[in-house]
């Protein structure tokens, strides 16, 4: 068994373009907390809104994850998806 924890984000990526479901689990262990920080803000202060744009972000990870350019950096990535959302 893969220890994920070792992997970068790109790594990451590619594992859960091969349907490698604790990759992903990985990278919402990262990145779950900083998403819904960062729609808190952005949404005046609705929590519920929050949590539910993570969810929809981490959703669309799920369902297109080759939408993900590897040669950009997956937070700077990650982070202007969840903008123009």
């Amino acid at each position: 068994m893969k220890d994920y924890a070792s992997f970068t984000d790109n790594e990451l990526m590619q594992f859960i373009v091969n349907k490698e479901s604790s990759a992903f689990s990985e990278l919402y262990d990262r990145y779950s907390q900083m998403l819904i920080n960062y729609f808190y803000k952005m949404l005046w202060q609705d929590e519920e809104k929050a949590e539910d744009f993570m969810q929809d972000m981490f959703a669309k990870i799920i369902e297109k994850p080759k939408q993900y350019d590897t040669s950009r950096n997956f937070k700077t990535w990650l982070f202007s998806s969840a903008n123009n959302m």
